[in-house]
């Protein structure tokens, strides 16, 4: 099973690879454990290599649905593949497992307990499970929608295709 809150995402550019570590190293700067404001004005942290960079969206709110973007770039038949891959941050996909657990193992002692009793009102505690995983996904996706549109001005040319 696939697990939601990933995406995989190529891009094919005539930009060179110098190139396009240039523009990375333009828009990123060096991961900072405190963060007070948005001063640099660059738009992402983290580490840019020779070929592989992990990075993520600089943001002055919490936000725990902010993808950790993986990439790597590779130069075939003249052309510079990026391939991107957008994850949730590993604590969260953790505890989200544990939370959803947690809340499957209480809907399971209200149901043992609305047969017992013959009351069926709690069976609507059901309805939070679907509630609560599309509310994640809408977040997460609405985070790599914004990431997806900031790379692809960071790598565009008109040669750009996705």
């Amino acid at each position: 099973m696939k697990f939601p809150f990933s995406q995989n995402i190529t891009y094919k550019s005539k930009l060179s690879r110098p190139e396009i570590l240039k523009r990375l190293q333009e828009n990123t700067e060096p991961q900072q454990i405190f963060r007070f404001n948005k001063s640099s004005g660059k738009k992402y942290e983290g580490t840019i290599g020779e070929y592989t960079f992990d990075i993520h969206r600089i943001i002055n709110y919490r936000n725990s649905f902010l993808p950790q973007i993986s990439g790597a770039i590779e130069h075939k038949m003249g052309e510079t593949i990026i391939k991107l891959s957008m994850k949730l941050n590993t604590f969260v996909k953790v505890f989200m497992y544990v939370w959803f657990f947690g809340a499957s193992l209480g809907f399971i002692i209200l149901l043992r307990n609305a047969f017992n009793a013959n009351d069926f009102q709690p069976l609507l505690f059901f309805l939070f499970f679907p509630i609560a995983l599309l509310f994640f996904i809408v977040m997460f996706n609405y985070e790599c929608d914004v990431a997806k549109k900031d790379l692809k001005a960071i790598f565009e040319r008109d040669e750009l295709s996705n």
